[in-house]
């Protein structure tokens, strides 16, 4: 019998799961509403459309190293928080899929389905990471960088993606017994890893290579110590975020957004406390854009698709 994810996290790092956090003593019931934030600062429209939705875009969907293009869930989303007490881990893992059923993208009902997102709280964050590496290094993914690098804790929150890169047209080449060569069509998903080269889509065209991107597992380690006073609601929202799509930590966007909460570059500026309204026209843009074309056009239709929402709500 396969071991399940859960199963797996709880072996790999028994101390972990099921612990009662003492820097989160406060979180009850109260601390569970969803806090709306819409304050939001005067941009004109030129600047929105060329300069300040461009950057989002930029820095909230980062291309997948592989392949470089945007990558975002095709399976569904099945989260497992652990190191929290019950009623906010499952506050947290319920709060992923809301937001991912909200936004499009794909999601079962709770029982339904085999994990494949691990969030995990906890004061010993890089200790964590590191029996992650040593046990089960897949989890951490494929990134064009040094294992080192990869297996290093630099924010609060933190996230590894497990990624695919989707053939839809792959040609491929067959050696026959007479020893010709014969072309034909294939499709699938190949996991992204060193090992591979992965999948060769359409050549030639200045549209896309009918390859796209997908997340298949998201770890996401969350330092208890620096997030004491944080309300749980916000700490699921960014969470969620970082969850739906892989974002770039750090810098300050014009226009508001969750993962400000823990950015040291947003100065005094107010920390929304919620998934903002960008953020919200972000994500739906992702999940509703056609992602089998190169990273400038997806980006430009998630631009447009993003400005629509906003300009929409002024």
């Amino acid at each position: 019998m396969r071991e399940t994810a859960a199963l797996r996290l709880r072996r790999v790092l028994p101390w972990v799961a099921g612990a009662l956090l003492p820097c989160l003593p406060a979180l009850g019931a109260e601390q569970l509403e969803e806090v709306t934030v819409s304050a939001r600062r005067q941009i004109d429209a030129r600047t929105l459309e060329h300069v300040v939705i461009p950057r989002f875009v930029a820095q909230h969907g980062m291309p997948n190293p592989k392949i470089n293009q945007i990558g975002r869930w095709h399976s569904y989303v099945c989260p497992m928080t652990v190191g929290l007490q019950a009623l906010p881990a499952e506050f947290v893992s319920r709060r992923i899929v809301a937001v991912a059923r909200g936004v499009g993208a794909p999601t079962k009902r709770a029982g339904e389905c085999r994990n494949n997102v691990q969030v995990v709280f906890t004061p010993k964050p890089q200790q964590v990471l590191e029996d992650i590496r040593r046990t089960s290094v897949g989890w951490l993914g494929y990134a064009n960088t040094s294992i080192a690098k990869l297996a290093t804790i630099s924010h609060p929150i933190q996230a590894w993606y497990v990624t695919g890169t989707r053939s839809y047209n792959t040609q491929v080449t067959q050696v026959n017994g007479d020893g010709s060569n014969q072309r034909s069509t294939t499709a699938g998903l190949i996991l992204d890893s060193d090992a591979n080269i992965g999948a060769s889509g359409r050549p030639g065209s200045h549209l896309g290579d009918d390859l796209t991107s997908e997340i298949v597992n998201v770890l996401v380690i969350a330092d208890s110590n620096q997030l004491s006073g944080q309300p749980l609601a916000a700490i699921a929202d960014y969470i969620a975020m970082l969850v739906l799509t892989r974002t770039s930590l750090g810098g300050c966007n014009e226009l508001p957004s969750i993962t400000d909460l823990l950015s040291p570059d947003c100065g005094s500026r107010p920390r929304p406390e919620s998934l903002t309204d960008a953020d919200t026209a972000y994500l739906k843009a992702l999940y509703a854009s056609n992602l089998a074309l190169k990273v400038n056009l997806e980006r430009g239709e998630m631009h447009d698709r993003m400005l629509q929402t906003i300009e929409g709500k002024q």
